[in-house]
């Protein structure tokens, strides 16, 4: 999902859809923005599972990779790692960000104006994690202002997005309903972990993906 929407919005994929609808035969001009994401540096703000997995695909893209994890443990796939404290000198180089945080109190409205403000001007940001963790309000002025060139968000504080949500009208926004995660094999392989984690407990072994429940996640 993360490299479907990054693909997009970098050949400006919304366009050509508004085009294909309004049976409009765009210009050159209107491709013109369009780039490519060899060579660009992607920061990933969370870097679990999923952040890992995000990190491994951006090297068969092209793309460097710096992970911001809160223990600052080592990431595989990652050029390096850092904690949030270090974070926004990362985000100045990043042309992707991607943000894919548990929702807890240390994440609450984590991502801000002063993250935004940080980015790199232009730059693509992208949602997987929680809507909780981004000011909604900080992200659209930073849209609005083209601090941030480009969205892509799949999760929000409020959900179903209410309506009168400026997000919905803007040009350089992905908007999906919380879907970022579903595929058709997710149930097989939550079956499989399970299983796996049962044959480990009965053996006494360590469990894989164990909940930190002070973390919270």
């Amino acid at each position: 999902h993360v490299f479907g929407v990054l693909l997009a919005l970098s050949r400006k994929l919304p366009l050509a859809l508004r085009h294909q609808r309004e049976r409009h035969w765009g210009q050159d001009e209107d491709y013109a923005g369009v780039f490519e994401w060899v060579g660009k540096r992607l920061v990933m703000i969370g870097a679990g599972s999923i952040g890992e997995r995000v990190l491994h695909l951006a090297g068969g893209f092209g793309m460097t990779g710096v992970a911001v994890r809160a223990s600052g443990r080592e990431t595989p796939g990652a050029l390096r790692t850092v904690t949030p404290e270090a974070m926004h000198a990362e985000l100045a180089e990043a042309d992707a960000v991607v943000a894919a945080l548990p929702f807890t109190d240390a994440t609450y409205r984590m991502l801000d104006a002063q993250t935004f403000a940080a980015m790199k001007p232009g730059a693509v940001f992208v949602n997987v994690g929680r809507g909780e963790t981004v000011d909604q309000y900080d992200l659209v002025e930073a849209l609005e202002s083209g601090q941030i060139g480009a969205a892509a968000l799949d999760v929000f504080e409020d959900e179903p997005l209410p309506a009168s949500s400026p997000l919905w009208d803007m040009d350089n926004v992905i908007l999906t309903p919380h879907v970022s995660g579903e595929t058709p094999h997710y149930a097989e392989r939550a079956l499989d972990l399970f299983a796996d984690n049962l044959t480990r407990w009965r053996s006494g072994q360590d469990l894989r993906n164990q909940v930190d429940l002070q973390a919270g996640y």
